[in-house]
């Protein structure tokens, strides 16, 4: 599932009139929410295969990736070190719903990630956080 398609070119970053998200998720209904509530404030890309979203992030540049954690083949952590072999800066945010068996506090201390929203949070507080990873990564419209 990707919503931008296929076909359809990408600009480079810096040159992007919105902000381009990638969305790494096994769940096909979270990533249609997700695209749905994003749509209109950013360029979504989604994944629903680790492997697949290491790709896309190391073709596209996103300025920000959502990660899920726990994913059949390979978990949302081996996403996370996978990117940061190759690109430091991005700002990424875990979103998980197995808080019993992975803290945010834990992931924060062990990963660094810009963020850690649980799956039963509220889309306010992804819009919001969104919203702050953007301007942390001093994204500017292109002109």
């Amino acid at each position: 599932m990707t919503s931008v398609p296929l076909n359809v070119e990408i600009p480079a970053k810096g040159k992007r009139k919105l902000p381009l998200v990638i969305l790494v998720d096994d769940d096909e209904t979270i990533l249609r929410s997700l695209r749905i509530a994003l749509s209109g404030k950013y360029m979504v890309r989604t994944c629903n295969k680790p492997v697949r979203g290491v790709i896309e992030v190391r073709t596209y540049q996103p300025d920000l990736v959502l990660l899920d954690i726990r994913m059949p083949e390979h978990d949302g952590f081996w996403v996370y070190s996978e990117i940061r072999k190759f690109n430091t800066d991005v700002p990424i945010i875990f979103n998980s719903a197995y808080q019993d068996r992975v803290g945010g506090t834990d992931v924060q201390d062990v990963y660094k990630p810009f963020a850690y929203l649980p799956k039963s949070g509220r889309l306010d507080d992804i819009l919001d956080t969104f919203a702050r990873a953007i301007v942390h990564s001093n994204w500017q419209p292109a002109m």
